[in-house]
């Protein structure tokens, strides 16, 4: 049965009979024949006629920056052709056809497919020209052409702000219509007013996208944080400089940025930030009381030398008192203790002795000297009585020394008329052993005040946690500025004055410091309403949704915009808590605000007049026929 057989060429032989196998030779030469008798095509190449087989060979094997160059290229060239088109009306050059402009947008529409967001880029490429337009120039531009048409008044309406940011972008978008090339049944005067309304509702739809902006992003909800914050302290102008000391200095206790400034309005802020949602500073707090703790424990690490430093003090004074010892004169000794005896007599008759522990130590002394005998007492046993003398004024005295009242003038006389016989029998050396006691001693006295201040928090012998714990385990105390106050008055000697060492002192007073700082949120808090975090900025943004959508005041719709300011607020709310706990962060932010309301950086300004051109220049081909 005949069979019929189709070539990869596209040539087909019918009834082919079925004994001939399809590679017959026969079959080939009779192929060969009917493509030797084929018109030759052109071959595909540059000069092709068919615009998507030049926009693929083009582009062929080049990546997407090379490609997106190539579409911007051909956008700027349609710039240049409606220019050379303008030429040629008034006799400059040759002008442009209809053909060649079909032609070119053809070209350009095969080449734009050829590349993700071709389109735009031919835009961009075509808004060139018009981009090079200084801010503010096309404001006059955009008056003098309204009063040709008859818009005087409106004209002169437009001056300042908003108006002449319209005025401007409107002028920008007739000149892109005007230059733009046109066929003879285009009208190029149509894009010209078309570019400028375009042009000049931009900057509308701009504002709205940037509401939709700063709600919804996270640098648009800092940008509204920090024009809060701005707004707060506005009558404090050495904020940002306190804030850049804070980081310079770099103290080891966190501060929110309201104790580092001492700034009433943003502590008030940070009170309202917390009131809404205190998880927000939990961690802060935490980390804060480790950090004032850490540093209780660190400044009062004396109190763990107590021990060696008594040792090493009662090691001194033997040492001392053994190289005293030698040079002891018997002759001055044998004089001197019959005048202590006669003295020791004679205070116990004054009405200071009538005093229970006064009489007490005078008689111990005196009992002492008589149990050893006149002739047997020695410089020795002075100096030991001296010693027990030392140790006097413990909570819970064990003998009379130690009961000895610290005031009494009796009690203190006693001990310089032993101080002075022992100084004469030794010739001086007795004043060394007394005075390494005191310097030794004010060591003992720094570890027992810095004790004394630890047992304001922690009990020494369990290292339970007096009062409230910071964490749920009650190993970290919560020590607050009053309980610093207090713990820092334990430290203080009869005298009233602290006897901590220089070193402790100085960090338990920073730490003091640092904690008061942190109070002002607490001393505000009921001073005015708590500020910060308003609503006010996203409640009007949603007024304003409400207000562009019919029947929106409630229901579904009322719902969607409730929802979505709750979002913005709460985005807001985050930016803002982040930099009242961070003072590096309030830095930024408020550095971020500092820039005038409506200026651009360069890069912004370039944007703006970049997005202004392509929305005026892709109007005018919506109004082109379209030959494809």
């Amino acid at each position: 049965m005949p069979y019929d057989l189709k070539t990869k060429s596209g040539i087909v032989l019918r009834n082919i009979p079925d004994e001939m196998s399809p590679d017959a030779p026969e079959l080939k030469q009779l192929v060969q024949s009917q493509l030797a008798a084929r018109p030759r095509q052109p071959q595909a190449g540059p000069e092709a006629s068919d615009p998507a087989e030049i926009a693929r060979l083009t582009t062929e094997g080049m990546g997407w920056g090379e490609r997106a160059l190539i579409n911007t290229g051909a956008g700027f060239d349609t710039a240049l052709q409606g220019i050379k088109q303008l030429g040629g009306k008034v006799g400059i050059g040759p002008g442009v056809t209809d053909e060649e402009i079909k032609e070119k947008r053809e070209r350009d529409k095969a080449l734009a497919d050829t590349t993700t967001g071709g389109g735009i880029l031919q835009t961009l490429g075509e808004a060139a020209p018009t981009m090079v337009i200084p801010f503010g120039t096309g404001a006059k531009a955009a008056q003098l052409g309204l009063r040709a048409v008859g818009a005087g008044r409106a004209a002169s309406a437009i001056g300042q702000g908003t108006g002449r940011l319209i005025a401007d972008s409107a002028a920008t978008g007739a000149l892109g219509g005007a230059v733009g090339p046109v066929t003879e049944d285009e009208s190029r005067l149509k894009n010209a007013t078309t570019g400028a309304v375009i042009g000049g509702a931009l900057p509308v739809v701009g504002r709205g996208l940037r509401q939709g902006y700063e709600m919804f992003t996270k640098t648009g909800a800092a940008n509204r944080a920090a024009r809060e914050v701005q707004q707060a302290v506005t009558d404090d102008p050495a904020v940002l400089r306190r804030l850049a000391r804070n980081q310079m200095d770099n103290p080891e206790i966190p501060l929110t940025s309201a104790a580092v400034t001492q700034n009433p309005a943003m502590a008030r802020m940070e009170a309202g930030a917390r009131a809404r949602n205190g998880a927000d500073f939990y961690e802060f707090d935490q980390n804060q009381g480790r950090a004032v703790a850490d540093s209780v424990m660190r400044n009062t690490a004396e109190a763990e030398q107590l021990a060696a430093r008594r040792a090493g003090r009662n090691e001194e004074w033997q040492s001392n008192w053994g190289q005293a010892e030698q040079a002891a004169q018997p002759e001055v000794w044998a004089k001197r203790v019959p005048e202590l005896v006669q003295n020791l007599e004679q205070a116990r008759m004054s009405p200071e002795a009538s005093n229970p522990a006064v009489r007490g130590v005078l008689d111990e002394v005196l009992g002492e000297i008589r149990r050893v005998g006149t002739d047997n007492f020695t410089p020795a046993h002075l100096q030991q009585i001296r010693a027990n003398l030392n140790a006097r004024g413990k909570a819970i005295p064990s003998n009379a020394y130690q009961a000895a009242p610290r005031d009494a003038p009796a009690v203190n006389s006693l001990m310089g008329e032993v101080d002075n016989i022992l100084n004469d029998t030794t010739q001086g050396a007795w004043s060394g052993v007394t005075d390494a006691y005191r310097t030794a001693s004010r060591g003992v006295d720094a570890s027992k005040a810095a004790g004394r201040v630890r047992e304001s928090f922690l009990d020494p012998e369990t290292g339970r946690v007096r009062g409230t714990a910071l964490d749920p385990r009650g190993d970290v105390p919560l020590i607050t500025e009053s309980g610093m106050g207090r713990a820092l008055d334990r430290a203080q000697g009869a005298d009233k004055v602290s006897q901590l060492s220089p070193q402790a002192a100085l960090g338990l007073n920073q730490t003091l410091d640092a904690l008061r700082r942190q109070g002002i949120t607490q001393r505000v808090k009921k001073s005015a309403t708590a500020g910060g975090g308003s609503n006010t900025a996203s409640d009007t943004m949603a007024a304003q949704a409400l207000d562009l959508i019919p029947g929106a005041s409630g229901g579904i719709v009322g719902g969607i915009i409730g929802g979505v300011t709750k979002l913005a607020q709460r985005r807001k709310d985050q930016a803002l808590v982040e930099a009242l706990r961070d003072p590096a962060a309030m830095t930024q932010l408020l550095t971020r605000a500092s820039r005038a309301p409506g200026d651009l950086t360069p890069r912004e300004q370039a944007l703006v007049q970049a997005l202004r051109s392509m929305a005026v220049t892709g109007s005018q081909e919506e109004l082109r026929p379209q030959p494809y």
